[in-house]
């Protein structure tokens, strides 16, 4: 993974994930199973942060390079992680394949600051677009998504060859 300066997502501080943060997210995701049945359709595994590391987009043709990682803080404690991939599935769109945020960092506003940081640090880095996947059935994240103006592109249908369990829409907005 590509080590850049963090996004400014303030009030909660990113930085890039580092080994010793590999615990606690993974204990930030068995802590919330609702979360990943509604978007997984079973609760989270022993290897869900390791299934995010090594997680690349199935063309091949990005590398671990192009993928991001950062962990977000509200002071000492974990609220989220993102994960982002360089020009994908374009040059200059950005793919974002998962914001996660702790329940008590949703609802408040934290999400948005998030996204708005990820603009303004993905424009920094050339970035044009950001692109996303969010399950149909996860109405809070969609209305963030449209009041954030992303537009939808397309769908995938369920595909467990691919861990796909839900439908998804596929959605972006220009930088």
């Amino acid at each position: 993974m590509t080590r850049l300066d963090a996004p400014i997502v303030a009030p909660l501080v990113a930085r890039a994930l580092i080994e010793s943060d590999a615990e606690p997210i993974q204990a930030m995701f068995e802590s919330d199973p609702a979360y990943f049945e509604l978007t997984q359709g079973a609760p989270p595994g022993p290897a869900e942060l390791q299934s995010l590391v090594t997680a690349l987009p199935p063309d091949g043709d990005r590398g671990y390079e192009d993928k991001f990682l950062f962990i977000l803080l509200d002071g000492e404690e974990v609220a989220g992680v993102v994960d982002l991939i360089r020009d994908y599935p374009t040059a200059a769109t950005w793919y974002l394949g998962l914001v996660f945020l702790t329940p008590t960092q949703r609802g408040r506003g934290r999400g948005r600051a998030v996204l708005r940081g990820l603009y303004s640090w993905i424009s920094a880095q050339g970035g044009t677009a950001l692109r996303l996947g969010v399950v149909e059935g996860n109405a809070r994240a969609r209305w963030l998504y449209a009041s954030e103006g992303f537009v939808f592109q397309a769908s995938r249908e369920p595909d467990p060859t691919v861990k796909r369990a839900r439908r998804v829409l596929m959605l972006e907005r220009s930088l």
